[in-house]
């Protein structure tokens, strides 16, 4: 299914919410989007509530400009998660990423809160869209149902570290114990036309490291990646960019196929290859996903 919404994640960049000078560091980065951070790197707890009050003047002070504002909050089992959303859901607010999503029951119990909050705060209800990360064996065999509970979710990731703990599986450079999960994700997310978002890479100094996991997970389907440093966004945008040479080959896919049609000639050939349908509406995608990123594209 076509991707449902215009938000660009090509890398979505953390930022423990409690340590203001790397949330400006953040802000000053070229991600697509930043997280800001109240569950795992938001420690002791006692700096969850020095991390909503970052996150409220963040927010009110636009810091962070042309870039979408994610907030990481607590899952449900940790008690934190309401005093997080009543902290931080204000206008400004592009998105929850809800962590360790084992059902629907988890989104629709989060989703019916936030809509009462959107209400009570005269914020247009729905506005505030969702993300959730999927870590677990439970989540995984539940992620299709997970991915239709909400018409807000917009994208949805994969946390292999906690996966690989859930289910005790050993994890490996190659990433053979995570490929089912994560073409699993590929799969719900496309269904429902959200964007399935890679876990992160752990060793963000081994960028040779990077580059094969990032190339592996595009071959998968995946549209970006939640990501740990600045340093990693490169590569990341080079895989999930539309290149130039592929980008120009899409318009001329499309023109001559509305050429064939329009002149009832039934049939498209490109370089001695025949334009399916399939191929058309690929082509149209990478046009829709490059102009996204940076309008329309100058041939």
């Amino acid at each position: 299914m076509e991707i449902t919404n215009n938000f660009i994640l090509r890398t979505m960049l953390f930022a423990p919410a409690h340590k203001e000078e790397l949330i400006y560091k953040a802000a000053k980065s070229k991600a697509d989007a930043i997280i800001l951070d109240l569950e795992d790197s938001c420690q002791p707890d006692s700096n969850k509530i020095i991390g909503r009050k970052n996150i409220v003047q963040t927010l009110k002070n636009n810091v962070i400009q042309n870039k979408k504002v994610f907030v990481r909050i607590n899952p449900r089992k940790t008690g934190f998660m309401f005093d997080d959303m009543l902290a931080v859901a204000i206008k400004g607010l592009d998105a929850f990423l809800y962590p360790m999503a084992n059902s629907k029951d988890d989104i629709v119990f989060f989703c019916d809160m936030l809509t009462e909050i959107e209400m009570s705060r005269n914020i247009p209800v729905g506005s505030i869209k969702l993300m959730q990360d999927i870590e677990s064996g439970e989540g995984i065999l539940n992620v299709q149902e997970i991915a239709k509970a909400s018409e807000r979710i917009i994208a949805i990731g994969f946390g292999s570290e906690d996966f690989a703990t859930d289910i005790d599986c050993i994890r490996d450079k190659e990433n053979v114990s995570i490929q089912i999960a994560r073409q699993n994700i590929v799969f719900a997310a496309r269904s429902v036309g959200a964007i399935p978002i890679d876990t992160p890479h752990i060793n963000v100094n081994d960028l040779e490291s990077l580059d094969r996991h990032v190339s592996q997970a595009r071959m998968l389907g995946f549209g970006g990646m939640q990501i740990l440093h600045p340093k990693e966004i490169e590569t990341c945008h080079r895989y999930y960019t539309p290149a130039d040479n592929e980008t120009r080959e899409a318009y001329e896919i499309v023109r001559l196929y509305d050429e064939a049609g329009n002149n009832n000639n039934g049939v498209a050939i490109m370089n001695g290859k025949f334009i399916s349908p399939p191929t058309y509406k690929r082509a149209l995608q990478l046009i829709k996903k490059y102009e996204n990123i940076y309008g329309k594209f100058k041939q």
